[in-house]
């Protein structure tokens, strides 16, 4: 692009941006290409969440796959949860996990609860996780348990609040034995509470 579009393509950013309507802004994101959508998101940072949430799924993934890091990571910080959802699902899964790399395991692990269940299992193979290991098991199904609670306590409720994977309840009863009480996750999901922990 030459200075002059780029100029060019500035202004008329501005103008449709100016009037204040959704779908003229739509209709002129939505035209324009790929490397121009992203010009504007360096050019307008501020207006960046609100480019991505305005373009068409596809190409607001085709848009954020060329984003610099840091613009990325703004844009995620940003988006509502649903589009979050909506976008991370749509990129291809090696621009997804090459994305997740980079960020810190704990914003990561919160993404990933975002994607639906094949993309999720993908993602999680990509970035590493070997089959079966707690990475590789990452459920957004989840129960709410307290410190001081038995196992039996934990699995009343798993049935009380259910539908919950076994996962879920098995992360919990994990927990659970981690923070003190006595148990283990057996093959099947049978928990023993006669075993202790080692010390």
């Amino acid at each position: 692009m030459t200075e002059q579009e780029e100029v060019n393509l500035n202004e008329a950013f501005e103008v449709v941006v100016a009037t204040e309507d959704v779908l003229e802004i739509r209709e002129f994101l939505n035209n324009l290409n790929i490397s121009d959508v992203a010009a504007l998101v360096h050019e307008y940072p501020d207006y960046g969440p609100q480019i991505i949430i305005n373009l068409s799924i596809h190409r607001a993934s085709s848009t954020f796959k060329i984003l610099d890091l840091p613009v990325q990571k703004k844009i995620i910080q940003q988006l509502p949860p649903a589009k979050t959802a909506e976008l991370l699902n749509e990129l291809q899964a090696d621009d997804r996990t090459d994305f997740l790399e980079e960020l810190p395991s704990e914003v990561v692990k919160e993404l990933i609860k975002l994607l639906n269940p094949n993309e999720r299992k993908t993602t999680l193979s990509l970035l590493g996780y070997p089959e079966d290991s707690v990475g590789r098991l990452m459920t957004p199904d989840y129960i709410a348990v307290q410190v001081d609670w038995t196992v039996q306590e934990v699995m009343a409720t798993q049935k009380l609040h259910g539908p919950f994977t076994t996962e879920a309840a098995a992360q919990a009863a994990a927990r659970t034995a981690i923070l003190g009480n006595d148990c283990k996750v057996t093959e099947g999901g049978v928990w023993d509470p006669a075993w202790s922990n080692p010390q």
